[in-house]
């Protein structure tokens, strides 16, 4: 009688469960498959989520686990997945064994003995595989205990090289103390707040913190559960580069790539704006060069060889396959990969591929030529000073950007943004603003909105200028913070005095201008004294000089969107109803003597121009 035959029979389906799994683990019946997750910024699989599988009727590790845990056989069945898994990835080809494979690990797995004995830097070298491209991901499936312990073991492993990411953070026990613990080069969010994100305002403006926190520890942020296309394009305004998802692609009892149709999805969404965190948009393909590309299978690494020997100013070489790129070949890795007395004898007759670098940094020709810098020195240390491949809106190479003249060109950027942006708040000044504008108008939907202070200049000749620089740092300051809950990338500009600009590619929500008055209503308070709290004013001289009282400075805005502009998409125009409509605005916070905010409500089509 097999072992499905006597579950069958069984009465007690929990001991017919565990039967089964013990029989699984004993005849090594795991099955090992691979999720891809993809960087959606060049549209590539930068690795693979290495998870396990039974056999019907136990094939969900959910049911696999379930049992483990109640029948007393969770390091068994741990010890069982890892081992195939390490064992599968060690069975791939050598290109495919150079990406990320990403094994699930339980802390209190972790924290056993039996595992950092087992799970040893010699052990994984003598399955031929570079710890480097190993990544364990810390699943929280029970209350972590001692958090100290768990931190000397991450600390043990991060030191050999081994990498560290933390799954399903934000739901279960995946929270913040964890997060603190683990110090992880990867986090990747919960399938759950990915969940129908693009239809909740709350879920955006949590992810997009998120993302920025990420960005600040340097951990790279992954969404998990990606399943719609409308979950990827929020994600995307969001700043979020990495994910993984059905979307994409099931899990595969081989690594694939994700294929053409998708890629090409991809790159549809992945739009200029995507890419944009700085006022200066100016973007790579002027510094784009055609470079060397051979195609797949074409050459062997004697090839390679004699293509660097024969010319000199020869560094890179790109791998394409169907016109789309695939790999790097550089002159350094080359020589040092093939160097020695036997290197070069053992690699001469085989495929370049098998010496090139897999995961080079590849972008859209469209990217801002600053936001490339950031992406490029984010990289491994070992590939800081390789270029970067250019792709058109298809996929296909377009050419390559070395890192000197990416580097020069950002600094000549950045000091022109610099003598463009406001000396007092540092924001983006009027000639950045009117370049946001333009392209914002060129989206279906966009929002401005016209920011200025009440009664400011009485309160620099009563307070002192010193006092009103700090009201307008605290202004830029609180604008800020509240374009970052807007989603997509709403940016801050600050025209000159006490007047600002948002810019947005959305339209702005009631609630988040509302945030941005309370905001300025409690924290002015700082810059004024008690007394004057109290009477809810302070006295100065007017032009006449008789003694007045002039109310607490208050924040207007006046705020004109898409919804009413259809037909006309002129900044002067624009400029020239947020004028009447601030006049409206200022009468209304006065009236109120709070910070307020007013739209646009009429509308206007080309008819209404007249300017």
């Amino acid at each position: 009688m097999d072992i499905i035959e006597e579950i069958l029979t069984c009465d007690d389906n929990s001991l017919a469960d565990e039967r089964l799994l013990q029989e699984i683990i004993e005849k090594d019946a795991i099955r090992t498959v691979f999720h891809p997750i993809v960087d959606l910024y060049s549209a590539s699989v930068i690795g693979y989520e290495v998870l396990s599988r039974g056999v019907p009727p136990m094939e969900s590790p959910v049911k696999m686990f379930q049992v483990a845990n109640e029948a007393n056989l969770l390091w068994p069945l741990e010890y069982a997945c890892r081992k195939k898994a390490i064992t599968k990835i060690s069975s791939l080809p050598q290109d495919k064994r150079s990406l990320l494979y990403f094994i699930n690990v339980a802390p209190n797995i972790l924290s056993d003995p039996r595992f950092k004995k087992g799970f040893t830097l010699e052990n994984i070298q003598q399955y031929e595989l570079d710890q480097r491209n190993l990544v364990i991901e810390i699943t929280e499936r029970n209350v972590i205990n001692d958090h100290d312990h768990l931190e000397s073991l991450i600390r043990h492993y991060s030191s050999q090289g081994f990498k560290i990411s933390l799954d399903d953070f934000g739901s279960g026990y995946s929270g913040l103390e964890t997060l603190v613990t683990a110090s992880p080069h990867y986090i990747k969010l919960d399938m759950s707040i990915v969940r129908d994100i693009h239809l909740s305002p709350y879920k955006q403006v949590l992810v997009k913190a998120l993302n920025a926190f990420a960005e600040n520890v340097n951990a790279r942020f992954i969404a998990e559960g990606v399943e719609e296309w409308e979950e990827l394009e929020t994600l995307l305004m969001l700043g979020v580069r990495y994910a993984q998802g059905f979307l994409f692609s099931r899990p595969k009892e081989e690594p694939v790539e994700i294929s053409d149709e998708i890629r090409e999805m991809i790159f549809s969404i992945v739009t200029p704006h995507t890419y944009r965190d700085h006022e200066l948009d100016e973007t790579i393909e002027l510094l784009t060069e055609p470079g060397t590309s051979i195609e797949l299978g074409r050459a062997t690494c004697e090839d390679i060889f004699n293509l660097f020997k024969k010319d000199a100013a020869l560094h890179f070489i790109i791998m394409v396959d169907s016109e789309k790129p695939i790999a790097l070949i550089t002159k350094q890795d080359f020589y040092m990969k093939a160097g020695g007395p036997f290197g070069y004898s053992l690699f001469q007759s085989r495929p370049a591929e098998y010496i090139a670098k897999k995961t080079p940094l590849i972008v859209r020709k469209d990217i801002p030529v600053v936001k490339l810098a950031k992406l490029a020195m984010e990289r491994p240390y070992d590939d800081l000073y390789d270029p970067v491949i250019a792709v058109d809106d298809s996929g296909k190479y377009a050419g390559i950007v070395t890192m000197k003249q990416l580097l020069l060109r950002s600094v000549r950027l950045q000091i022109q943004s610099a003598q463009d942006a406001n000396p007092l708040t540092g924001l983006p000044g009027n000639r950045a603003i009117e370049k946001w504008i333009l392209k914002a108008m060129e989206d279906e939907e966009f929002s401005v909105v016209y920011c200025d202070l009440d009664k400011f200049k009485e309160y620099n000749d009563v307070y002192g200028f010193m006092a009103g620089d700090d009201l307008i740092r605290l202004t830029a300051k609180i604008l800020v913070e509240g374009a970052g809950m807007i989603p997509g990338e709403a940016r801050v500009g600050h025209i000159g005095g006490d007047d600002f600009v948002i810019v947005s590619p959305s339209i702005v929500s009631c609630d988040v201008l509302r945030s941005i008055c309370q905001s300025f209503d409690g924290e002015k308070l700082s810059l004024f004294k008690p007394e004057d709290i109290d009477r809810g004013f302070y006295e100065a001289i007017s032009r006449k000089g008789e003694r007045i009282q002039v109310p607490l400075v208050t924040l207007s805005m006046a705020v004109i969107d898409s919804r009413n502009t259809e037909s006309v998409r002129q900044p002067a125009f624009l400029s020239h109803i947020a004028s009447s409509l601030k006049k409206e605005a200022k009468l209304q916070s006065a009236r109120e003597r709070r910070s307020t905010f007013l739209y646009e409500r009429r509308h206007y089509d080309s008819r209404s121009v007249k300017m």
